[in-house]
């Protein structure tokens, strides 16, 4: 299905794909909630196609938001239900193949369990240069970020994956849902996530930045918690192996930047978790803080 210039009057399915096409920016204000959708691709040469009103429930099988074109996406929200398959994490994909990026303007929703010990989430995946924006908050089981570059400019966004670490700890390719948040995953791409002044982002489990190991030379996965109100808090109680851990340089290099008066809350910090990976962690600038009440 081809859209534009208004809500087609359709009530949509998990097998509904929707196309934003053309040579420039437009605008659809009429995007009713509960619009369920398998798969939005935005393949507009330029500008930016807005999509407000209500928010997408992405459906069906491996349901995903692709930006294919140079122009850049805003999406009012976005609901991840995901067909049920058993015993398995489910994700929703925010996939950025080229140089437009993708605006989440609205919360993210949805489903967060797929029955015990499984969780429901987004991934941002893609080799595109576009950015990745999330302004809305919401509640989701976890965030797996393998795009080059991720923005969240408000909050609260709330992860509710309390995934206990695999044993022994050393996971070869990236798994959606292992940790509430991971950034990184690529063994060819570097990425990074900025918590930007006034975002909020709270976890129940862990935080893994760089997850996977035998990344190519220069494969970073960054983090940044930049300015007045960022904060990124490793919720959770857990001491050993459960909630309240962030691993800086958790397989690969990773780096944690905490500036301008961002903080960051852990009930534990480790850096360079398994043997070979390579973590940085650098607090500066007045009322930045670094707090670890159990370390």
């Amino acid at each position: 299905l081809n859209w534009a210039g208004g809500y087609p009057g359709l009530l949509g399915d998990g097998d509904t794909g929707l196309t934003f096409g053309g040579a420039a920016g437009y605008a659809v204000t009429d995007v009713p909630n509960g619009f369920d959708v398998n798969a939005v691709t935005f393949a507009h040469a330029a500008g930016t196609v807005t999509l407000t009103g209500g928010a997408f429930d992405l459906a069906g099988t491996a349901p995903v938001v692709t930006v294919d074109g140079a122009g850049s996406a805003v999406v009012g929200g976005l609901n991840g239900v995901p067909a049920v398959v058993a015993g398995q994490n489910l994700f929703s994909a925010l996939t950025l193949n080229a140089a437009g990026g993708l605006t989440v303007s609205g919360p993210l929703g949805g489903n967060t369990t797929n029955g015990a010990g499984f969780f429901v989430g987004f991934r941002g995946t893609g080799g595109g240069t576009g950015t990745l924006a999330l302004g809305g908050g919401g509640t989701t089981g976890f965030l797996t970020l393998l795009n080059r570059t991720t923005t969240i400019t408000a909050g609260p966004l709330n992860l509710t994956s309390d995934a206990v670490e695999a044993s022994p700890p050393v996971q070869p390719t990236s798994q959606p849902g292992r940790f509430a948040v991971e950034v990184g995953g690529s063994l060819t791409q570097s990425a990074a996530l900025t918590v930007a002044a006034g975002a909020v982002v709270n976890t129940s489990g862990t935080v893994a930045v760089a997850p996977v190991a035998g990344a190519a030379a220069g494969v970073t996965a960054t983090v940044l918690v930049r300015g007045a109100g960022a904060e990124l808090n490793a919720g959770g109680t857990g001491l050993l192996s459960t909630g309240g851990r962030l691993f800086v340089g958790y397989a690969g290099a990773g780096a944690l930047t905490v500036d301008q008066g961002g903080v960051v809350t852990a009930a534990v910090v480790q850096v360079a978790r398994i043997r070979d990976a390579a973590g940085d962690v650098i607090v500066d600038g007045p009322g930045s803080r670094l707090s670890v009440p159990y370390n």
